[in-house]
């Protein structure tokens, strides 16, 4: 079986997804060939240099904007009757490299983690032009009628409630399953915490917390930092400050002070996030699908430290119903239920085990199982 695996590089979680389903691909056996392919390398060239910095605008610059889309959009009838025909022929118009690639190379499966090239692959099976399955893995934990593309063979959802909201759009138009986010296989619970702690010049015995502001280090975080410097409490900081080297520049000259003597390794944009995350006994994060993902496949209980309006909303109410960990409105409630964890380790313990309860072994085998059906 040969697979073809599309996402768009607007955000990290999309990226991330694709590249962990492409490694759970590789390690099936009747898998043969995996391609993991960014979308927008096959647009036009307008949209290559427009779609990822308008995205990233709107989540630092203008989130606003992105709440009023999202809500707006929110009626299944503006998607299905309004907007889906003009994305379509937007699709059409501005992806001709990709479809070319598509149609030449005739994979046996076609898996989307994002929504633009999932509404085109879509089309191309509507038009009969194209026959093998096609998979969208929708990438958090609630869905917005925007992945719905009428000729997906099957939605993969992160949890039930997802599924739920779909069936109540038309229970009987889509296939939907709960078959989890994917992730990297690098991201499985710790078996020797501290000698992975000490592999990263950690104390192995101190309670560790890792702290991230998300791929574009966003959020309210200098306040949060300076708030967590003046944490009486007995335990060690790993900050990733994400591409934001403004931010990181100053977290270290702010963790260096007069009167300081912080227990805080400070990063930038790491490569080894499954290490960090893996020697943590509290992730405190942006909602985002991903970042909750890796968490839960990493067995380590989440604190919010803030949500974007929209599908980050959705994510931190899954993490809350399922006992995964808990959501902060404010700095000043971070830092509140970080002493609380802290000084009560058994809450931890026991979200953690709701987390291993939940572990998806292999989205990718969940699939291929799920289309054979």
């Amino acid at each position: 079986m040969r697979v073809l695996i599309l996402h768009a590089s607007a955000g990290e979680g999309h990226r991330r997804a694709a590249e962990g389903l492409g490694e759970q691909f590789q390690e099936l056996e009747s898998v043969k060939e995996v391609r993991v392919l960014d979308t927008l390398d096959f647009a036009a060239a307008t949209v290559q240099k427009t779609y990822e910095p308008s995205y990233v605008f709107m989540m630092t610059r203008a989130v606003w904007l992105w709440a009023l889309s999202y809500y707006l959009t929110r009626p299944y009838w503006v998607n299905r009757f309004l907007l889906h025909p003009l994305r379509r022929v937007f699709n059409d118009a501005v992806l001709g490299k990709l479809e070319a690639l598509i149609l030449e190379d005739l994979p046996d499966l076609i898996v989307c983690t994002h929504f633009m090239p999932a509404c085109f692959v879509a089309n191309l099976k509507l038009k009969h032009r194209l026959r093998c399955p096609v998979a969208t893995v929708v990438t958090d934990y609630g869905v917005h009628p925007f992945w719905v593309a009428p000729g997906t063979d099957l939605y993969c959802l992160g949890a039930e409630r997802a599924v739920r909201q779909m069936k109540s759009w038309d229970a009987k138009a889509f296939r939907a399953e709960a078959l989890g986010i994917p992730s990297r296989p690098v991201f499985f619970p710790a078996e020797d915490k501290a000698q992975l702690r000490r592999e990263l010049d950690l104390n192995a015995g101190l309670p560790t917390v890792l702290l991230s502001g998300g791929g574009f280090g966003v959020g309210r975080i200098r306040d949060l930092i300076e708030r967590l410097s003046a944490v009486q409490v007995d335990y060690q900081l790993q900050l990733v400050c994400g591409h934001n080297r403004e931010l990181r520049e100053w977290a270290e000259t702010f963790a260096l002070g007069p009167g300081r003597s912080l227990k805080w390794k400070i990063h930038g944009f790491v490569q080894n996030m499954h290490e960090l995350l893996r020697a943590s006994d509290l992730v405190m994060i942006k909602a985002g699908g991903l970042s909750v993902t890796e968490a839960v496949q990493s067995g380590v209980p989440i604190l919010i430290h803030s949500a974007l309006p929209g599908q980050e909303y959705e994510n931190a109410a899954y993490v809350k119903e399922e006992g995964l960990g808990w959501q902060a409105h404010s700095n000043e409630e971070v830092v509140g239920q970080l002493k609380r964890c802290l000084s009560q380790p058994e809450l931890l313990e026991e979200a953690r085990a709701r987390m291993l309860k939940l572990r998806h072994a292999s989205t990718a085998e969940e699939i291929l199982e799920a289309l054979e059906k």
